[in-house]
């Protein structure tokens, strides 16, 4: 599926949620130097996420809640593009820094890896050491788990699962990476994870100036991209407004034939879009097929938050591209 990075030059993997694959030209110093010219880089997160997909992977990004995930993997996605059960994922939390100082950064760490460790198992998992770590000059959480084999309607035959998650905290947001495999798998795949986890590499991501129309300029701290739990809200700094739902939906649908009970269907989504003007915290909405609509926004740790005209409030997260 990819040849080395160095023929990738500026090829497009995919712009959706921006994440591409490049061919960074590496320094001579850097022990990235070798590894980087045969191998596929991927960038994520505006450039703030940087892994090397090893040989033979696979690369997708899968929209979770209110996340995007960049997932690698040897094998293929399952159909609702979900990681099954041999890879990695990871994904970025934009997220203001509020420690003091390292000692601090570590103990906001732990408090969130038992929450995010617990949830990206599904509250499946028996956990075992955890461990401080950097990734390059950035403090980082690591904890190992283990998922026993099961047997039931939910979730079908699964295997014994081992792997680790972690959390990696920059002046400027939070990188989440979960890393699962059979457990009778690990021992041919540790050395990879472990390498996975060893290049990669986190940066200041570069964000995207935009020139702020006149009746858009009290909403220039929301202008950007924001996801709530099933849809994405862009907001452009020439005053367009577009929310899509998760772009495609797989349905089962039965039909009648008696050699194949189900087929999948996909269903793609047209986002709806329009113009919009700030005035104070409010957000006057002309949709493109004549309907209005006003949101009222506040940010409220580090999150957007939208009250239609009924009271309802959506809660959304930034999401760089």
């Amino acid at each position: 599926m990819f040849r080395p990075a160095a023929t990738l030059i500026g090829l497009a993997l995919t712009t959706a949620m921006g994440t591409f694959v490049v061919a960074d030209e590496p320094s001579l110093n850097s022990p990235q130097a070798q590894r980087s010219a045969e191998h596929a880089v991927v960038l994520h997160a505006a450039g703030a996420v940087e892994v090397i997909l090893p040989d033979g992977w696979q690369v997708w990004e899968a929209a979770r809640g209110r996340e995007i995930r960049l997932v690698l993997s040897p094998s293929a996605p399952d159909a609702a593009g979900d990681l099954q059960e041999d890879g990695v994922w990871l994904t970025y939390h934009v997220r203001a820094l509020r420690a003091a100082d390292e000692r601090s950064t570590y103990a906001e760490l732990d408090e969130l890896l038992a929450r995010r460790a617990r949830l990206a198992t599904d509250n499946r998992a028996m956990f075992g050491r955890r461990t401080a770590l950097h990734i390059g000059p950035w403090p980082a959480v690591k904890q190992e788990f283990n998922i026993v084999a099961s047997d039931n309607q939910e979730n079908g035959v699964v295997a014994e699962q081992t792997g680790f998650h972690i959390l990696a905290r920059t002046t400027w947001g939070i990188c989440e990476l979960h890393a699962v495999t059979r457990s009778a798998w690990m021992g041919q795949r540790a050395e990879q994870f472990d390498r996975i986890v060893a290049d990669l590499t986190l940066r200041s991501p570069t964000y995207r100036q935009q020139t702020l129309d006149y009746e858009v300029r009290e909403a220039a701290p929301i202008i950007g991209t924001w996801r709530s739990f099933r849809s994405q809200v862009k907001l452009t700094g020439n005053g367009r407004i577009e929310i899509s739902p998760d772009k495609q939906l797989t349905q089962r649908i039965a039909i009648q034939s008696p050699e194949v009970a189900v087929k999948k269907a996909e269903v793609k989504y047209v986002p709806l879009t329009g113009r919009f003007e700030a005035r104070g915290d409010v957000l006057i909405v002309l949709w493109d097929d004549g309907s209005r609509l006003n949101y009222r926004w506040k940010l409220a740790d580090d999150e957007l938050l939208l009250t239609d005209h009924d009271g309802q409030i959506s809660q959304l997260r930034r999401i760089l591209e």
